[in-house]
């Protein structure tokens, strides 16, 4: 079986007009360790900076994306590493907004013959009918598995934010406890899909 990461993404939301989004720029970036002219260049031509908004693209190995409005803030890439350091530069610029609700989702697939039948067409009780998603729950945090093409399960880990927090006391690890819930998830590919 083969396993492919794939997109990360951490969305926060704040109180309307708490961020100031003409702080943004493109010397800004740079200058908070977000965007420099090697590893991490800011694609110029998809970039959006207004004052409802920043879309910001990065053309670098880990494919970021950071998007801010008036009430929200989400960074996707294929790092965590790279959503914590983005996070850490911005923390230099809205370390004290408080965040009234957010959410850490990882994906991944699950590439193998036949995979998505094997997994979720056993939970089917009618013939006429088969399970083409199965949601698994623990408090706010939810697993989704879903056939996402043929041969390829797509499992989607959802972590919730459990209370406010500011900008600066967020930590990924210890805000959503990542590694067990991660964990978790292994456990289950291990347990339940692959056998091993």
């Amino acid at each position: 079986m083969k396993t492919e990461a794939l997109k990360n993404t951490l969305k926060l939301k704040f109180q309307s007009g708490k961020i100031d989004i003409s702080d943004i720029s493109i010397e800004k970036l740079k200058e908070l360790g977000i965007a420099d002219k090697q590893k991490n260049r800011i694609d110029t031509k998809r970039l959006r900076l207004g004052s409802l908004g920043a879309y910001i693209n990065f053309d670098n190995e880990s494919d970021d994306e950071l998007i801010i409005s008036s009430s929200s803030l989400e960074i996707t890439s294929n790092s965590i590493t790279r959503i914590e350091e983005i996070i850490n530069g911005l923390k230099k610029l809205y370390g004290q907004t408080e965040f009234f609700s957010g959410e850490l989702v990882t994906n991944r697939h699950l590439i193998d013959d036949k995979l998505p039948e094997r997994v979720l067409h056993d939970y089917s009780t009618e013939k006429s009918y088969t399970t083409d998603l199965i949601q698994l729950r623990k408090g706010l945090n939810t697993i989704h598995l879903y056939e996402c093409g043929k041969d390829i399960l797509h499992l989607k880990l959802s972590i919730q934010l459990k209370n406010k927090i500011s900008l600066d006391q967020l930590l990924l690890e210890e805000t959503f406890g990542l590694k067990s819930e991660t964990e978790l998830l292994d456990e289950l590919i291990k347990n339940k899909i692959t056998h091993e």
